[in-house]
């Protein structure tokens, strides 16, 4: 995935060169993370539109046989399951107004586009492309801050906590994927599991990214931000995405433990026309979905790129010259 972001440069074998040099954009992978995040998602409002509203709405097909009408995404009766807020029967239809979401939560957010058949399977393809550039980018932001706290740029404290940071952060975008594994309205506790690592994962990405901003003194004198200016930007943002993510991150955790979520989520917000968890949401994916893109694109723009170089000894073959044949890769031609 990353180098489809990078600038190789190869050293021709006639100048003696035999290297390869990668040149990562850091911040362009992160964008690129971003950009995945976001059509996925519009990718999966568009599958649900087309291939997946009307066949939940219709309900089991006609003819299944009573044993199968509960089902899969039908499987819920109100007399007999956790769902008991809507009066549906096993095999009945359904929309987003009475979806496991609703139910459950209180209200559907964009994670409702891929939780049924088949855009999840479907979604599940392009997913790796989201996955893996976001680990991609943590892991080559991490040699970045190696190096720049070997400058000096960096205070110690900062690259050991990115140092403990760093692989729990791999590991929750990895588990993440479980979102395809445990099915919403099967497991939603698991499920809402697998979410509640993204959203550690991704307040992590902020917070260490931020903080290098502070600690290594950036400013950016194209956009008009000073040192003092960019300090004060980058603490306000990390300050408000802490509290937004805090209340984000406990509320899931609640659903995690008590399959509903808590009672001040389905309560009305202060925008009328939403409830708190739905206001909530809004607010986590603006600091966490939205800014970021932002940040990333301004970063991306006023800082230097990584160079990685592939070398490797040249190969001296039985018959040339060698000074030193203790020291020298001998490679046979001969039979």
């Amino acid at each position: 995935m990353a180098i489809l972001f990078a600038h190789p440069q190869h050293t021709p074998a006639a100048e003696g060169g035999n290297s390869y040099t990668i040149t990562f954009p850091i911040e362009k992978i992160r964008l690129a993370a971003y950009f995945f995040f976001a059509s996925l998602c519009l990718f999966a409002k568009l599958l649900f539109e087309n291939l997946v509203l009307e066949r939940i709405e219709e309900g089991a097909p006609e003819g299944t046989p009573t044993e199968q009408l509960g089902c899969g995404a039908f499987n819920r009766d109100f007399e007999q399951t956790i769902y008991t807020k809507f009066p549906l029967h096993f095999g009945d239809g359904f929309n987003l107004a009475t979806s496991h979401l609703t139910e459950l939560f209180g209200f559907t957010n964009v994670c409702v586009y891929w939780d049924y058949y088949p855009a999840r399977e479907i979604i599940g393809m392009y997913f790796p492309l989201f996955e893996y550039s976001l680990f991609i980018y943590v892991f080559i932001d991490f040699i970045y801050v190696m190096l720049a706290f070997r400058r000096g740029e960096v205070p110690s404290w900062y690259f050991k906590m990115v140092k403990v940071v760093t692989p729990i952060t791999c590991l929750l975008i990895i588990w993440f994927r479980m979102i395809f594994v445990f099915v919403a309205y099967e497991n939603p506790r698991a499920h809402s599991c697998a979410f509640l690592g993204m959203q550690l994962a991704l307040l992590s990405v902020a917070l260490m990214n931020t903080l290098f901003v502070v600690l290594s003194g950036q400013s950016y004198p194209t956009l008009g931000l000073s040192k003092s200016t960019t300090t004060w930007v980058a603490y306000t943002y990390l300050i408000c995405n802490i509290a937004v993510s805090s209340i984000k991150i406990y509320a899931t955790t609640y659903i995690v433990f008590n399959t509903f979520s808590p009672d001040f989520y389905k309560e009305q917000s202060i925008v009328p026309s939403l409830l708190n968890g739905e206001l909530l949401d809004k607010f986590w994916m603006l600091f966490n979905a939205v800014i970021p893109i932002f940040i990333a694109y301004t970063r991306m723009n006023n800082e230097h790129p990584l160079t990685i170089e592939f070398s490797v000894p040249t190969p001296t073959y039985e018959g040339d010259k060698q000074e030193d044949s203790a020291l020298s890769e001998t490679t046979s031609l001969v039979n």
